[in-house]
């Protein structure tokens, strides 16, 4: 039928349009609580894997986030370490957070490691160097 397209995987085939976002977000949904329990045993992993690398209590008793977790593993991280954490999150998390580092996360010399081992399309967008405080001239 014309307008009609088949569905990857086995759906049927569903109409272009509000019908393939319904059919797709009905697959997410029924999808979900695996993929949150996914996630949750891959925090619980990086939790794991960062206590040798944060210590210390953040400011105001909070708990490190996730992210900041796996700038530490990247920053001090041994090389058997950084390889758990690269299967851990994979590459796609990696670049996430070299995007979203705050300055100082990530220091130069591991920041080019770590952009040594992303695949060419993760690069897109992630700078030569990190990022670095800055203060305003009084």
């Amino acid at each position: 039928m014309e307008g009609d397209v088949p569905h990857k995987g086995r759906q049927p085939w569903v109409k272009r349009g509000t019908e393939v976002v319904r059919a797709t977000q009905a697959r997410f949904d029924a999808r979900k609580p695996f993929h949150q329990a996914a996630q949750a045993a891959v925090d619980a992993a990086v939790v794991a894997l960062s206590q040798r690398y944060l210590w210390w209590t953040p400011a105001l008793g909070h708990e490190h986030s996730i992210d900041r977790r796996i700038a530490q593993i990247m920053n001090w991280g041994t090389e058997e370490d950084c390889e758990k954490l690269d299967t851990l999150v994979g590459p796609d998390r990696i670049a996430w957070v070299m995007l979203h580092a705050a300055p100082g996360w990530i220091r130069e010399d591991r920041w080019t490691w770590w952009r040594d081992r992303l695949p060419a399309i993760w690069l897109q967008g992630i700078p030569d160097k990190p990022p670095v405080r800055s203060f305003p001239r009084t």
